[in-house]
């Protein structure tokens, strides 16, 4: 196994484009990009992880509970699972599990709780992250940020993500990059 992993950010059915109850534009061109991704990365013998959102009824983000979405990627229902046509991860990591918590980043909870994604990362001698997904301005971001500060070297593949609007990706990709993120346009950069 190599030092590098690529992070898959909840691609998942409810935020693809035309079939979602919470879709991002252009979530579905993502897909045979993604999966150019994933193909580089398990061919060089690299993981593959990947995030989903994976939330209890009644959960606090959602807007009948307070929060400022949708009921989306709700456990045991097809909006949850991962978007046909998108090639196998190593691992799948599942956030936003507890009902009180929001979860934007793939490694805690807004609570502070922490999913296993660090741990599988440590375990398999990851220092380097590659990140991409949806929605740069929320989960890409906050997963981004949240391996900065655990002292991963984090490039974020922009060619692979999609974000909810225009202006909110332009502020997360300024932010990204004042925290010292590498960003990359295309596939060929990539490593």
């Amino acid at each position: 196994m190599g030092s590098k992993a690529l992070i898959v950010v909840d691609m998942q059915n409810d935020f693809m484009e035309g079939s979602g109850v919470l879709p991002v534009l252009g979530s579905n061109e993502l897909i045979p990009i993604i999966n150019e991704h994933i193909d580089s990365f398990k061919r060089d013998g690299d993981l593959v992880c990947g995030t989903m959102d994976y939330h209890p009824s009644g959960h606090i983000s959602f807007v009948d509970q307070g929060g400022i979405w949708p009921q989306h990627c709700m456990q045991d229902t097809d909006g949850v699972e991962i978007v046909d046509g998108l090639h196998k991860f190593d691992y799948i990591i599942h956030k936003g599990t507890d009902i009180s918590a929001d979860s934007y980043s793939g490694f805690k909870d807004d609570n502070g709780a922490k999913t296993n994604l660090e741990e599988i990362l440590n375990e398999n001698g990851i220092t380097e992250l590659y990140v991409c997904g949806v929605a740069t301005d929320y989960c890409v971001k906050a997963t981004v940020l949240d391996a900065i500060a655990l002292k991963y070297d984090v490039r974020v593949c922009l060619d692979a993500c999609a974000g909810v609007s225009a202006e909110s990706t332009n502020v997360a990709i300024a932010e990204m990059m004042g925290c010292g993120v590498s960003l990359t346009q295309t596939r060929n950069k990539m490593k």
